[in-house]
Order: C-alpha cells, then sequence, then structure tokens
C-alpha cells in the first residue's frame, strides 16, 4: 500500500488506527520502508507505529514511527537508517530491515491526530511498504518480544 491507502481503519480505547498490514502466521516481516510529509507542507506528525503480535490486544511494539523505522528505537546501524543522509531528511526513504517474527498473525497500524484523507490529497502522508514472508502452517516460529 502506498500515499496513506490504507487497508482499513479501527477504533480502539478511543483512538483511531489505520491498519498498514494485517496478515495471518507464520510469518515475518523483513522490511519496512517509509516516507512521510505533514498536510499543506506543514511538519509531519510523526504519529504512533504499533506492531500486534498474535491477536495480542497490546503491541508489542509501539512508538513513533521516524524512531521506530530509522532513528534507532530498535536497532541502530544499517538495519534502519535513512538512505543517503545527503538528501535533507524530510525528502528521503527511512527502512527498517530487523526481522520481525509472528507465529499465529501480524497487524501493523499508524495513529495520528492530524487530518488524513485516502490518497492524502489533502491530509498527511504516509508511503510506506512492509515486505514479510509467510510460512507453512505448522512452521515453528517465536514470535518478537522486546524482552
Amino acid at each position: 500500500m502506498d500515499r496513506s491507502w490504507f487497508v482499513r481503519t479501527e477504533e480502539k480505547d478511543g483512538r483511531k488506527e489505520y491498519v498498514l498490514m494485517d496478515e495471518a502466521g507464520p510469518g515475518a516481516i523483513v522490511r519496512i520502508w517509509g516516507t512521510w510529509h505533514g498536510p499543506s507542507g506543514e511538519p509531519f506528525s510523526n504519529g504512533t507505529l504499533r506492531i500486534y503480535l498474535d491477536g495480542n490486544e497490546t503491541a508489542a511494539i509501539e512508538g513513533p514511527i521516524t524512531e521506530i523505522i530509522d532513528g534507532g528505537g530498535l536497532v541502530t546501524g544499517t538495519l534502519s537508517e535513512g538512505v543517503s543522509p545527503q538528501t535533507p531528511y524530510g525528502q528521503r526513504g527511512h527502512n527498517l530491515y530487523l526481522p520481525i517474527p509472528y507465529a499465529k498473525h501480524c497487524k501493523v497500524t499508524y495513529e495520528t491526530d492530524v487530518f488524513v484523507d485516502d490518497g492524502a490529497h489533502r491530509g498527511e502522508a504516509l508511503y510506506y511498504q512492509i515486505n514479510y514472508r509467510t510460512y507453512a502452517s505448522g512452521t515453528p516460529i517465536q514470535s518478537f518480544a522486546m524482552d
């Protein structure tokens, strides 16, 4: 998906979460790429990225999207960085190459208080790609955990 087109929107605990990925497992996210801009040239809101695993109501990973994808919030170095540092930060792509395995299910959401419209014609824009692998049913997978 791309340019603020989402799988669907969900209401959870009084907040709106845009669903970027919703896949049955077993599997593993192997790459998250993103770039973004705020509405009408305004700064990007740096909303909250959440990764829910195996049907849990609590996210296994949660934090500002820029910190998770390339700000070193999960890993540092080449596993989590933007493209060329010669490109201004707000104009470059950002990558996370940390494998995030899941045994049963994975849902990735994004939350922001800024207006987001389908296709980002007027609101904040989130361009993203989530690459993942799906494994055969019954493949033993230990789901990602922060500890």
